[in-house]
């Protein structure tokens, strides 16, 4: 009988560590999800600022909320910001900041940067430079 329990026992922490084990490994998986989604939505900030100033759109500042962008239908937030170089005003300086998923704390923040040289003659038109 003594050893039936302490069998049972063996049995149980074996049964829990391995629980355990399968638990980390989840939340490890899903924040890897979430470190590339938030580089994708980085990277997605940057090419819609391009975008937008090859439309001729002139913007300082902008907060982008893309919805429903994973299995799980969670948000994002990309804010982006360009700035002027004060020495050459055709240099552009875009930062694009993505959170995913959209949570006060909880999340994983992405910061991406890029120079770009913005040329208007009728057309708006931005080339990458760095």
């Amino acid at each position: 009988m003594i050893v039936a329990v302490i069998c049972l026992t063996l049995l149980s922490a074996i049964t829990i560590s391995l629980v355990r084990l399968s638990m980390v490994s989840q939340q490890q998986v899903e924040r890897d999800q979430w470190r590339l989604q938030s580089a994708w939505l980085a990277e997605s900030g940057l090419l819609r600022a391009v975008a937008q100033l090859d439309a001729g759109e002139s913007i300082a500042t902008e907060d982008w909320t893309p919805t429903e962008i994973s299995p799980a239908a969670q948000t994002g937030r990309v804010a982006t910001t360009i700035t002027t170089d004060p020495e050459d005003e055709t240099r552009l300086t875009i930062t694009a900041t993505a959170d995913f998923p959209d949570h006060p704390t909880d999340r994983v923040r992405t910061t991406r940067i890029r120079t770009i040289t913005h040329i208007t003659d009728g057309n708006a038109s931005a080339e990458e430079t760095e």
